[in-house]
């Protein structure tokens, strides 16, 4: 049996959302520090190698 290394990763992408009575419903966003988007909001996102957990 070969023994090959794999290059496995995962997207994430989650839109987190709130409630209150007196503010009804939210969503959780982030404002971008730097360039090209700078200044501009965006939905959270997280990128994970998996390859790196072995």
């Amino acid at each position: 049996m070969q023994n090959k290394k794999q290059d496995i990763q995962v997207a994430v992408d989650a839109i987190v959302f709130g409630y209150a009575k007196t503010d009804g419903v939210s969503v959780l966003l982030i404002e971008r520090k730097y360039e090209p988007f700078k200044n501009s909001w965006e939905v959270s996102y997280w990128k994970a190698n998996l390859s790196r957990l072995r």
